[in-house]
């Protein structure tokens, strides 16, 4: 198969070149404090467990710049009120909510394309490794930087 450009679309039958596959290393971020840029969101269903009952979730894409590229990750958010300080911990760490505020849940909404503050360490499942994001964290600069931009949308 032959592709013009990276929009042509591709069919389940079509086998494609070695040659034409792009090179593509995982990055895996040593352990400590990195910006991040919230890529997306995937809003989801938890069906309950041992721990906690079932609740709506919230998958947030991210990554860190690297000099040698994007490092990616992902976490999920769980919305209960078991959660209720990792909830505000993350709208903290972007700048949407200040300590004493209240959260608004359609802020979800409003994320993706916003720095966040994050602590990861690496997880290893099934022999391979990831980027694990260990927290959120609240820092003055989201929480100023990001703020003004916010306060229009309310």
């Amino acid at each position: 198969m032959t592709m013009n450009n990276n929009n042509d679309a591709l069919n389940f039958g079509d086998v494609i070149s070695a040659n034409e596959i792009p090179e593509y290393d995982y990055i895996i971020l040593e352990p400590g404090e990195y910006d991040c840029v919230i890529d997306a969101i995937e809003r989801g269903q938890y069906a309950g467990g041992e721990k906690m009952g079932p609740c709506p979730t919230v998958k947030v894409f991210m990554h860190v710049d690297t000099p040698n590229g994007k490092a990616f990750m992902n976490n999920q958010l769980f919305l209960s009120k078991k959660t209720l300080g990792l909830l505000a911990q993350f709208f903290e760490s972007v700048g949407m909510k200040e300590k004493g505020q209240d959260i608004n849940l359609n802020w979800f909404d409003q994320v993706t394309g916003r720095t966040a503050r994050i602590k990861t360490s690496i997880r290893e499942y099934n022999g391979k490794q990831y980027n694990q994001v260990d927290r959120f964290i609240a820092t003055k600069k989201n929480a100023t930087a990001q703020q003004s931009n916010f306060n229009g949308l309310l």
